[in-house]
């Protein structure tokens, strides 16, 4: 996938989730949250690699949960696991860790936007302490806080959104994105508040 395509195949899966009434349909959500592996190689390989290992990790358990044990929706899967006592809660937990990265991505992609905000550093600093850093310990914290100092800066993500383009309207794109992806966060942190199944605990 080049740069080039990455915002818009990014769109594109989110538009394509399939949905059961008002519940998301797991595999199709787990197709549209990939391409975000190759935004992390774009905007940064070594600055987000911690976030990206652990993005790519927690797709895969639910992948596994999901293959092992079917379920028509995100939130039956949640339901069930909540139910069951039998369950080690995996699906929760590895999609609570998934959400709280894509609310980091959101924040960074509403960062690119808002120009009078400062710059991407800024925002990415301002996310982490928001959406992941009230859940990271000592260790975790040093890890991710010194990636949040390496973020590039607004012109140089600009440059490799438009790579090289002669047409290209970068701000539009990741505008179209966020008018997809952010409707999909609010949902999750939606399903986590009505289902109790938000938690402060830290790694």
């Amino acid at each position: 996938m080049t740069n080039a395509s990455i915002i818009t195949a990014i769109t594109e899966k989110f538009q394509s989730i399939e949905r059961n009434g008002n519940e998301i349909e797991i595999a199709s959500f787990l197709t549209a949250v990939e391409p975000f592996l190759a935004f992390f190689d774009m905007i940064g390989n070594v600055t987000f690699k911690p976030l990206k290992m652990d993005f790519e990790g927690n797709m895969k358990k639910l992948r596994k949960e999901m293959e092992a044990n079917p379920a028509p929706s995100l939130e039956a899967m949640l339901a069930r696991d909540v139910n069951d006592k039998k369950n080690d809660a995996l699906a929760p937990v590895s999609l609570l860790w998934l959400r709280r990265g894509m609310e980091f991505l959101e924040g960074l992609l509403k960062g690119y936007l808002d120009e009078a905000g400062g710059e991407m550093g800024d925002h990415a600093k301002a996310t982490y302490e928001a959406v992941l850093k009230p859940y990271h310990g000592f260790v975790v914290r040093k890890v991710f806080g010194a990636g949040m100092g390496a973020v590039p800066k607004r012109a140089t993500l600009h440059e490799k959104i438009v790579a090289g383009r002669a047409e290209c309207d970068p701000k539009g794109e990741v505008g179209a994105l966020l008018a997809e992806f952010s409707p999909v966060v609010e949902h999750l942190k939606k399903v986590f508040v009505d289902m109790g199944l938000e938690s402060t605990d830290k790694v």
